[in-house]
């Protein structure tokens, strides 16, 4: 995985071999597939 973006609260991670997006904040783990994301956008 790639660390897209650290800040004090969370990290963002993308996975490009597994077209995954991680997502950590505090206590809060979501893992989203690209396509998800992009459903998520609209």
């Amino acid at each position: 995985m790639k660390l897209i973006n650290p800040t004090p609260y969370g990290q963002i991670f993308i996975c490009p071999y597994h077209n995954i997006v991680h997502l950590e904040f505090g206590n809060l783990f979501i893992r989203i597939s690209f396509k998800e994301l992009s459903l998520y956008r609209l």
